[in-house]
């Protein structure tokens, strides 16, 4: 049932999964309120001009959290004016994309400090996700409120050349259950896993391979959307979907 009260906070919302996740929730009266935190609002932007007829009432209920989650003090101040105990969803499919062999990786230490694209990569994908995290825990409303990463299908089956996506996935995974644990009781803690799907991660990481025959965002969203939906004393952990062929309808 649609609860007109609660409120549900994406990081991540403004492309890819996060994105096709808002569009489903503006569709329908689930939040009173939905919290969308981005580096780059154009897309979000795009969803609701070219959506108007139906989106135009969703407007009021959408707040924009302009943030780069890679720098912890931008992301305690942006988060410090959000009020404690007032976020019921939780919702994080930020990450970032690395394609290549250990041995490949190439290091810049001309500079001194250097390009070290190890540690930057593990800084997005987990190092920041948990710093995201800790700073949301206060949030979220005690007893009635859930929390669900978006991580990959790697964080169970490692896959080469993905030896660095294969690690932070994993490693984001185990901190996941941990504060599943951590937090029993007070909010309920889930991870999904989807294979590659059909975003614009894989250009963004230099890798131009074709994605059309990959899962689109929205399954992985409607996937979401139905573990956040389910009655609360019915918990589901994780989802781990299948690469496999589909067809779109």
């Amino acid at each position: 049932m649609e609860d007109p009260s609660k409120t549900l906070f994406i990081a991540g919302g403004t492309d890819g999964i996060g994105l096709s996740l808002l569009a489903l929730e503006l569709k329908r009266a689930q939040y009173s309120k939905v919290f969308v935190l981005g580096r780059d609002f154009r897309k979000v932007d795009q969803l609701l001009s070219e959506n108007d007829n139906t989106l135009s009432p969703a407007r009021d209920r959408l707040v924009k959290v302009p943030c780069d989650i890679t720098c912890l003090g931008e992301m305690e101040r942006t988060l410090s004016s959000i009020g404690d105990n007032s976020i019921h969803d939780f919702v994080s499919t930020t990450g970032t994309y690395h394609r290549g062999k250990i041995a490949d990786i190439e290091v810049d230490t001309s500079s001194g400090a250097g390009s070290d694209i190890v540690a930057d990569h593990f800084h997005l994908n987990c190092v920041s996700i948990i710093h995201l995290i800790r700073l949301m825990i206060p949030k979220l409303v005690r007893g009635a409120s859930q929390i669900l990463i978006c991580t990959a299908s790697l964080a169970t089956l490692a896959r080469s050349p993905y030896s660095l996506q294969s690690a932070t996935k994993t490693a984001i995974k185990a901190f996941i259950d941990t504060l599943r644990i951590e937090l029993k009781g007070d909010t309920r803690v889930m991870n999904i896993m989807p294979p590659s799907v059909d975003t614009r991660i894989f250009a963004k990481g230099g890798d131009f391979r074709s994605t059309d025959d990959y899962q689109p965002p929205s399954r992985v969203a409607n996937t979401m959307q139905y573990m956040l939906d389910c009655p609360y004393d019915i918990c589901i952990p994780e989802i781990l979907i299948e690469q496999h062929q589909f067809e779109v309808a």
